[in-house]
């Protein structure tokens, strides 16, 4: 094959994402994708932001907000869809596997 050919370049059309939620509220954290078990991992926790407001560090795992059972990143992005600037929701977390649960306000 010759090097000094020219690959053609053809735009598709762009694909439709099904979780197409926008969400008036953030916790603030950046979740450690790599995770596997149920919940969502803390990988990091911004500065100022809700969950650090309430306590939560890296390594944390959400497991429940307010009523809504985290047991993925999928249903945990459904449940923060569900809240509002200024709601006070509990949240359920695990931290060196001891139950641990706080209040968040977003």
């Amino acid at each position: 094959m010759d090097n000094t050919e020219k690959l053609t370049f053809l735009k598709t059309r762009e694909a439709q994402t099904t979780t197409s939620a926008r969400f008036k509220v953030t916790m603030g954290i950046m979740p450690d994708y790599t995770f596997t078990e149920a919940g969502v991992k803390a990988d990091g926790v911004s500065e100022g932001k809700p969950a650090q407001k309430a306590g939560l560090v890296a390594g944390d795992i959400i497991i429940q907000l307010g009523d809504y059972k985290i047991l993925s990143m999928e249903n945990y992005m459904q449940a923060l869809g569900n809240f509002n600037k200024g709601d006070k929701v509990k949240v359920k977390y695990t931290r060196n596997k001891k139950l641990l649960e706080t209040t968040v306000e977003f």
